[in-house]
This record gives structure tokens, sequence and C-alpha cells, in this order.
């Protein structure tokens, strides 16, 4: 949906449905997560919630998917937005896992 059939749909139940949000000239900046990023989510839930073997097990998983997820964005992003979003969770990353092993 685009600013121009913004205007038609406000007060309707399918803008409010709608799996994506749009900004100016119908640029995505939000639309349902994929399958790395629900693997994260699920990864980070149960690593805050667990110990022992399940928590390094979940923050394996959690760290793996978040950092495939954000290199696929950042190589492969829709828009410029989402490609320099995908390299600063990179980074982000890239410096937690530098600071862990020192």
């Amino acid at each position: 949906m685009c600013l121009n059939k913004i205007s038609k749909e406000i007060g309707s139940l399918d803008m409010l449905r709608s799996s994506e949000v749009w900004l100016a000239h119908c640029m995505i900046i939000f639309q349902k997560p994929n399958l790395l990023l629900i693997i994260a989510a699920i990864g980070y839930a149960v690593d805050k919630l667990t110990e022992g073997s399940i928590h390094l097990l979940a923050s394996t998983a959690f760290t793996m998917a978040i950092i495939i997820w954000a290199y696929e964005e950042a190589a492969k992003g829709a828009n410029l937005f989402r490609k320099l979003f995908g390299l600063a969770v990179l980074l982000i990353m890239g410096v937690l896992l530098f600071n862990q092993f020192q």
C-alpha cells in the first residue's frame, strides 16, 4: 500500500490487517518476520529462561540466526534502509562476539 492509497483506506480494517507498513514512495520498513528471525526470537527467549546445555544451545541458535539474517539483509535487502540495518546488526554482533572472547 502506498501513501496515495492510505487516504482511501484509513478507518478500514484492511489497513490494520496489512502485513507491511509503507513509507513515501512505497518503501517497506516493516514486514512479517522470516524464519531466521523467528528462530532468533525463540533462541533468545529460551536463552533467558534456561541454564546449562539448553541455555548454550539456545544462545548459539540466537547468535547464528541473527548473524545469518543480518548478512542476508545487508547483502540482499529490498532498500537502502534495510541494507544499512542489516549491516548495523552485523557490526553489533561482531563487537559482542569479539568482546566475549577477550
